[in-house]
């Protein structure tokens, strides 16, 4: 509410001066008043190059990258910082080629260090790695930061490429390392599966920001090792709302829920506000393990801050509460999501399928189509699995065959699986083998094992001992299911 109390003190001004009509521009635009920061401008008599450059910047700060060159244009006197702001907003929304035309245009002996580094970031920045390495050899002046884009740029291009070994020269030829060189070293380690030689990195690095514990803290609860990642939590100096997220990402993907709702409540205690991100990550531990009453709880926080009709955060929303049983609350955030996606479809499709509402899901099903949202193969994934865990053999049937015919999808291993589980549950063997010897790739291990585990069920020994012949001539690493399933098959 400060924007309106500026305000009211600048017109009470017996005199205003240029530092205080700056002021009110930048603090509309700050604030979200763009349009007002453009009338204050033009109410203003008599416009210095700061002001002009103020209103330039305050566009470019907001990504109104047109509106800003055309007030550029207007602009009387061109001065190397008008240029350079503009060349920032070029840089930033990665129009290179206005970029390089800006940078060009000014002249040689008005460049600055700042001039340079900002065409050598937006370079980097887009991994045009040659043009950054020619605009790097020009310079005169080098900076810290000019290296470190460069740096940056070189190491972003290389391992882009799967090539951290070239990456790791280039970073090692560098005289003084920064934080963020090391950071994005690590970072090019662990986007490459190097988990190794990015450990090793993180045990040398000199100095850490939060980025890289984060970083840290992420891959390792990524790669399944919730242990490391809690215990690297606990080391941090200071937690901040990524390593949080990291952290409970990590718990709620290994199924460990309840620890998840745990380190939710202890960010909340340490006053750190979640964001999108962490708010899905803790609904999608409230969806696993039904915890409906920490899931309203973290929806009312949610609904607080009007993040219930982000896409993003009502979409996991909509899967918290349907997987709940709450199917009106679930439809109800649904309908009120401005642009769902089709996730934020699949989800409530999901809903109504795994709670035995076939006719709602189906509606939806037609909705979507109607509405323009076209489902994916993921979609189908998802909708043939609730099928399959509610025994719903004729429904998983006629999306199959939707997505085939209606959708032009071409069915994964995923889908195959869903149809071959739920012929299995209705004891229909024949149609189960001969579907998984139909399908358009090789039986693998899963779908076979769930035919033994059909045959056991149903008590079909003869078939069973024949698929159990073929399951045994394949080289895999079966540990003792595979003769679990058999003694099963030859007691029953």
């Amino acid at each position: 509410g400060g924007i309106q109390e500026a305000k009211l003190a600048f017109e009470r001004m017996p005199e205003r001066n240029p530092y205080t009509w700056n002021f009110l521009i930048v603090a509309c635009s700050r604030n979200g008043h763009l349009e007002e920061a453009r009338m204050v401008f033009d109410k203003l008599p008599e416009k210095s190059a700061v002001t002009w450059n103020t209103m330039i910047s305050c566009y470019a700060q907001k990504q109104c990258v047109s509106e800003a060159k055309c007030l550029f244009d207007s602009l009387p006197v061109k001065d190397v910082f008008s240029r350079n702001i503009l060349l920032t907003a070029y840089a930033q929304s990665g129009n290179l080629a206005e970029a390089k035309e800006m940078f060009d245009s000014i002249p040689s002996e008005e460049l600055t260090s700042i001039c340079w580094n900002n065409i050598l970031t937006a370079y980097s920045q887009n991994r045009q790695l040659p043009e950054a390495k020619s605009v790097f050899d020009r310079m005169t002046e080098r900076t810290v930061e000019s290296w470190n884009a460069m740096i940056t740029a070189m190491v972003n291009a290389y391992a882009q490429e799967g090539r951290t070994r070239q990456a790791k020269l280039v970073f090692d030829e560098m005289v003084d390392h920064d934080v963020v060189s090391w950071t994005t070293m690590l970072a090019a380690y662990l986007n490459n599966g190097h988990f190794t030689s990015a450990e090793n990195l993180f045990a040398l690095m000199p100095a850490r920001d939060y980025l890289a514990w984060s970083t840290m803290v992420l891959a390792y609860a990524v790669k399944g090792n919730i242990e490391l990642a809690t215990k690297l939590h606990e080391e941090m100096p200071v937690k901040d709302a990524t390593s949080w997220t990291a952290l409970i990402s990590g718990h709620a993907r290994a199924g460990h829920s309840k620890q998840a709702l745990a380190y939710f409540k202890l960010m909340d205690l340490e006053g750190i506000e979640p964001d999108r991100i962490t708010l899905m990550s803790a609904l999608e531990a409230c969806a696993s393990s039904t915890a409906l009453a920490e899931g309203k709880t973290i929806f009312e926080g949610a609904a607080g801050r009007g993040l219930d009709r982000d896409t993003f955060v009502g979409t996991a929303l909509v899967s918290m509460f349907g997987k709940c049983g709450r199917l009106d609350q679930a439809r109800a955030l649904f309908d009120n999501l401005p642009l769902p996606n089709v996730v934020s479809w699949t989800n409530i499709i999901v809903a109504y399928a795994q709670s035995g509402e076939r006719s709602l899901a189906a509606e939806m099903f037609n909705c979507m189509d109607l509405q323009g949202e076209q489902p994916n193969w993921l979609t189908f994934s998802t909708v043939l699995a609730a099928c399959s865990h509610g025994g719903l053999l004729e429904d998983a049937r006629c999306y199959f065959l939707r997505m085939i015919g209606d959708n032009s999808i071409d069915p994964v291993v995923e889908h195959y699986r869903c149809l071959v589980d739920l012929l299995g549950r209705s004891g229909q063997l024949d149609r189960m083998e001969d579907l998984v010897n139909e399908m358009p790739f090789e039986g693998d291990e899963v779908s076979w094992t769930a035919v033994l585990g059909a045959c056991s069920l149903h008590g079909d020994t003869e078939r069973g001992g024949r698929i159990a012949k073929q399951l045994l001539e394949m080289d895999l690493d079966r540990g003792s299911a595979l003769y679990l399933l058999l003694a099963n098959l030859y007691t029953s």
